[in-house]
């Protein structure tokens, strides 16, 4: 017995079917544009004239953080993404950007670790060519 589509494509059975109408269903769904945000205008709200931890205590931690190292120029920009807000900054070190970084994901980074994440940055003293590494050798 023949199946066929919502499209009246004849397939030869019923999941073919609907795995067709899945897949024409998906594909005009990737056509349409984003869902708008509830209560705004599907855009976030660039906050980053604000302090971080001002736009942490007014639209939560942050859902997404970037942070782009451009040693080069010596800038390290961070970009967060919180509900309905994104705050952009620009930093002069590894270690101050993922700090910053830190802060808008909702944690207080310590201020006695010598090595940031594990890793040591290119400011932190001992991070020389050839020194080695602390327990690996």
């Amino acid at each position: 017995m023949a199946m066929q589509a919502k499209d009246g494509t004849p397939f030869h059975s019923a999941s073919r079917a609907r795995l067709h109408d899945d897949m024409a269903m998906e594909k005009e769904n990737a056509s349409k544009p984003p869902a708008k945000m509830a209560g705004g205008d599907g855009a976030s709200k660039d906050m980053s004239h604000m302090d971080i931890g001002e736009v942490v205590a007014k639209h939560g931690p942050a859902t997404k953080v970037e942070v782009v190292h451009d040693h080069e120029a010596g800038a390290h920009h961070v970009t967060s993404h919180h509900r309905g807000a994104h705050h952009k900054s620009t930093h002069g070190s590894p270690k101050e950007a993922h700090e910053h970084g830190m802060i808008a994901a909702g944690h207080e980074p310590s201020e006695d670790e010598e090595t940031y994440g594990g890793h040591q940055t290119p400011d932190d003293e001992g991070a020389e060519a050839g020194q080695s590494i602390p327990g690996l050798g």
